[in-house]
């Protein structure tokens, strides 16, 4: 899998991740352990698309 297919794919889920984040953050009838983990998450999938594009500048 290419860097730029990495980035662009870890990107899309983050910003996935952080919206239902956000949804379950404002609902009061979430857990509000889900949206610290989905939050997790997203910050996990926005450093691999970070590692991805990082790498593909440094080839």
């Amino acid at each position: 899998m290419d860097n730029g297919r990495v980035y662009e794919e870890s990107i899309a889920k983050a910003d996935e991740l952080s919206k239902v984040a956000a949804d379950d953050a404002n609902n009061p009838d979430q857990d509000p352990q889900r949206a610290t983990a989905l939050a997790a998450a997203a910050q996990a999938k926005a450093t691999i698309a970070l590692a991805a594009a990082v790498k593909d500048l440094a080839q």
